[in-house]
């Protein structure tokens, strides 16, 4: 796709009616805020509403669950920065035990005719078992599912081999071919989710939080939260209040 380049950003409603009608896309254009502009019926589709006007003006931490929407606005920064994000491999856990969803997604800058970025354009795909890309990527569905289960725990790379009777080396070319990290990476990515999840949602003191997420104490939570978020987690709480 060549740059994209609007008078505005509200220009895109009006460039946007062609995407209303895929089925099986769905897209959006967000401002630089993560506010969302415009989003197709599939996206509507998706998260159960009936209206666009019902999206406008929302971002994703009132559409989806915190763990999610934090995986959503770091890509966006990376995209308001003027980079690229091609065909990322997403997979998204629901509650329910096991059952895992498959997603392929880019997203673009938009810019202005001044060459400043004023927006993001983003589009997602699901991936059906019917496809060879997608039975590929399920191989990953048993180990994320425990993930999800047991993230909490003192749970090793060897630990999850063991549990998906495959080697540690086996398992982790499997993590670095479909999501392009390692299953500690994961882990340790699953784990900053919820703990930043129970940190805007609670008044839990942050070293439960750490104990509850799997992280060995506070220093090292906040160690981590550091590189994932660049600040810290007392920051992060009060930032939201």
């Amino acid at each position: 796709m060549n740059k994209i380049i609007l008078n505005s950003i509200d220009e895109a409603r009006q460039q946007f009616c062609l995407l209303m009608v895929l089925d099986d896309l769905h897209s959006w254009v967000k401002d630089v805020d993560g506010h969302f502009v415009m989003v197709n019926q599939a996206f509507l589709n998706w998260k159960n509403f009936q209206d666009v006007d019902q999206v406008i003006g929302k971002t994703d931490y009132e559409l989806s669950p915190t763990v999610h929407a934090d995986q959503f606005r770091a890509d966006d920064q990376l995209v308001l920065s003027g980079r690229i994000v091609n065909d990322r491999l997403e997979v998204i856990p629901s509650k329910e035990r096991g059952n895992i969803t498959w997603f392929t997604t880019s997203k673009w800058p938009i810019y202005n005719h001044d060459k400043k970025i004023i927006g993001s354009f983003g589009i997602s795909r699901r991936m059906k078992d019917a496809q060879e890309d997608g039975v590929s990527a399920r191989e990953l569905d048993a180990s994320i599912a425990y993930i999800e289960r047991h993230y909490a725990d003192k749970l090793t790379v060897e630990t999850l081999a063991n549990k998906m009777n495959l080697s540690v080396s086996a398992i982790e070319r499997r993590f670095k071919k479909h999501l392009l990290q390692t299953p500690r990476q994961y882990i340790t990515e699953v784990r900053l989710n919820h703990a930043h999840e129970l940190l805007l949602k609670t008044n839990k003191a942050i070293s439960t939080i750490a104990q509850e997420t799997g992280f060995s104490d506070n220093s090292h939570l906040t160690r981590c939260f550091i590189q994932r978020f660049a600040i810290t987690p007392r920051q992060a709480r009060i930032n939201f209040q």
